[in-house]
């Protein structure tokens, strides 16, 4: 069974009714997805509003026993060809001054979505105040009105978009809705009605556009509003339209450019606003201007108020009592105020969607330029260097197109680190001693040393800002096998590395080969042996049959590797042959590479 609650309403408010309705309108009932449309020709509105045939949703739910579970509510564009253009769930009847409504006050919980077709026109009076759990309601850019408590008690709506067809926001419109925090104004309001946004906790701002002619009794009482800004037209200042908004810090009244009867009181419109911390007055009033000393008590912040007129025209407007009032508060009178815009730009604007940058001063002054879509898409400037690339952070380079000042940005490339081409060293007979340049942009060099067992390359040492090193612990003649990496580490810790370079080879150093002995073995054979010179070190072998020429350094070379013995076959039998070893690359501690010479003459 629907719960009935009446609403009494006098003569003003019947004048102000949204509906009108016939006993006759409706022709034909049809329920689609459990919500409920009357076939109708009725006009609204005192007949302002004549849609034609057309349906009407009458109700959301058919069978109420699915209200409970039901999470979302479609409704149709058009039935058999008819479009549905009228809201009407919440009338019951209308019988002289008393005005039925159905469900007022009810609720609906598990309902999140409601999917309204662009064919809407006309929203009647409390259509969704049930719906506590809906967060977002697109309204069809088609809408013309809304009636009184549309969206009252909507307590999880957080934000809407009014179409420019809608140009009044009636009484209660969004009363109650706790969590609104975004009202966008596509059209010119001019008129906002009693309690229409009262009690909108969250709601910090709103477009007050000089359209607007009348704002009503507690229309924006106990919001979030930092800042008024009292419209130019707006007629009479009783209601307290702005009352007990505890954020609000800035009333701003607007110029005037006629010349009718204009009254400033703060007494009203902004009855209980304790943080209030300025007024800027910036019209000459003609009938009076008002503060009242029943609100001026000690809680109230009050530090400023800026008058457009002479300190003459302001005396001659307000009451002795009240500027002493003033005074004893210690509140700084600023007269013939001219005030410089600060404007600061916001909006969201791209050349390939178009759209509008608002500029807003903190007086309250704004105004706005649209910008539409650009067919050839953005105009960028040329490039310019944010930040220059280091060897281990990306630079950046960014430009702006100077139509809608969308800066576009480009990570610049890291320069490479320069190679180590070349070094010098020293050795002992256990160690060797390495310097190198150190590579282009580096401050430090990795040393890999190579491995003979893993047969790879380790590193054996990380040098920042040195160019030198030394391998120690090793055994004479052995041969040392290295390549370098340069490094950039900077401050924070990041590190860049520069390719390796080639493989660069050292010896210790060694003494000559010693105790070379020479025997024929066999028929043309001769076998060698010596001392060692060293683990690594390679060796060969000279021989010719003529000593002084072999000490001359020449002879037949054979290479015996790292082996401190060789066989030599095919010599001449009955031959004397002459033998001396040499080592290649190594350096001995007293200069000398060559071995003794042995004689031997060839079986």
């Amino acid at each position: 069974m629907k719960k009935i609650i009446t609403l009494l309403s006098t003569v003003a408010m019947m004048l102000a009714l949204s509906v009108c309705f016939s006993a006759s309108a409706a022709e034909e009932r049809v329920v689609i997805d459990n919500v409920v449309y009357e076939l109708t020709s009725q006009k609204y509105n005192y007949d302002r509003y004549d849609y034609g045939e057309h349906y009407a949703v009458t109700d959301f739910f058919e069978d109420e026993t699915l209200a409970e579970t039901t999470t979302k509510i479609n409704i149709v564009d058009e039935i058999d060809g008819i479009e549905v253009k009228t809201i009407m769930t919440n009338f019951d009847e209308h019988d002289g001054d008393e005005i039925h409504y159905a469900r007022y006050g009810q609720k609906y919980p598990s309902v999140t979505k409601i999917s309204i077709p662009g064919t809407i026109k006309y929203i009647n009076d409390f259509s969704f105040n049930f719906f506590p759990s809906v967060e977002k309601l697109y309204l069809p850019a088609e809408l013309e009105r809304i009636g009184w408590g549309t969206f009252e008690q909507m307590e999880s709506l957080k934000s809407i978009t009014l179409p420019a067809g809608v140009t009044y926001i009636p009484e209660r419109a969004f009363r109650g809705c706790i969590k609104l925090e975004k009202v966008v104004v596509q059209g010119d309001i001019t008129s906002i009605g009693d309690l229409a946004f009262c009690g909108c906790e969250k709601l910090a701002s709103f477009d007050f556009s000089d359209t607007i002619k009348y704002l009503g009794d507690s229309s924006f009482e106990k919001t979030a509003i930092t800042k008024a800004v009292v419209p130019e037209n707006v007629d009479g200042d009783e209601g307290g339209a702005f009352s007990s908004c505890s954020n609000l810090e800035k009333i701003v009244y607007e110029d005037t450019s006629d010349e009718k009867a204009k009254y400033i009181g703060y007494d009203y419109f902004f009855w209980n606003c304790k943080n209030l911390k300025a007024i800027y007055i910036k019209t000459i009033p003609t009938e009076r201007i008002s503060i009242e000393t029943d609100i001026m008590n000690d809680s109230l912040l009050l530090k400023d108020i800026y008058f457009a007129g002479s300190e003459e025209l302001w005396e001659k407007l307000t009451f002795e009592f009240e500027r002493a009032k003033l005074d004893e508060k210690g509140v700084k009178v600023h007269f013939y105020y001219k005030h410089k815009h600060n404007f600061v730009k916001s909006g969201d604007v791209t050349c390939t969607k178009g759209g509008t940058y608002t500029y807003s001063c903190e007086c309250g002054d704004s105004y706005s330029y649209k910008v539409a879509k650009n067919t050839e898409g953005h105009k960028f400037g040329a490039w310019k260097i944010k930040s220059k690339s280091t060897y281990t952070v990306a630079g950046v380079k960014e430009r702006k197109c100077s139509l809608c000042g969308k800066t576009e940005k480009k990570n610049l490339a890291i320069p490479k680190l320069g190679t180590v081409t070349d070094y010098n060293y020293t050795a002992t007979l256990n160690s060797i001693t390495i310097t190198w340049e150190a590579a282009e942009g580096a401050n430090g060099c990795r040393v890999y040393k190579y491995n003979t067992k893993t047969k790879k390359y380790v590193k054996v040492a990380s040098i920042k800002n040195k160019t030198t090193y030394t391998f120690k612990n090793l055994e004479k003649g052995q041969n040392v096998k290295f390549k370098l990496q340069p490094y950039y580490k900077d401050s924070k810790g990041n590190v860049a590395f520069g390719y390796e370079s080639k493989v660069f080879s050292v010896y210790t150093l060694t003494t000559a080969p010693a105790n070379l002995k020479a025997e024929s073995t066999d028929v043309g054979v001769v076998k060698l042996t010596w001392d060692s010179s060293g683990p690594d070190v390679p060796y060969y072998v000279t021989r010719n049959t003529s000593k002084e020429e072999l000490q001359k350094g020449k002879g037949t070379d054979a290479y015996a590797d790292k082996k401190e013995t060789v066989t030599i076959k095919n010599l001449e039998s009955g031959t004397t042959y002459y033998f001396m070893v040499t080592m290649n690359l190594v350096k001995t501690e007293d200069g000398v590479k060559t071995s003794n010479i042995v004689e031997v003459t060839v079986k």
